[in-house]
């Protein structure tokens, strides 16, 4: 759906590298938060066997 709007209205998008690096950045780090978290959750459990 996004792409279709994106392709669509692209002449009138004001696009900006200060407007586009924020939000990647910040996905970027929700992503590196939540593989940290997987990885100090799976320490956490117990082993068995």
């Amino acid at each position: 759906m996004f792409s279709v709007v994106f392709f669509v209205k692209f002449d009138e998008l004001d696009i900006r590298l200060g407007k586009i690096v924020l939000p990647i950045a910040v996905l970027f780090s929700m992503f590196c938060y939540s593989s940290q978290l997987k990885h100090v959750s799976r320490k956490w459990e117990p082993v068995s066997g």
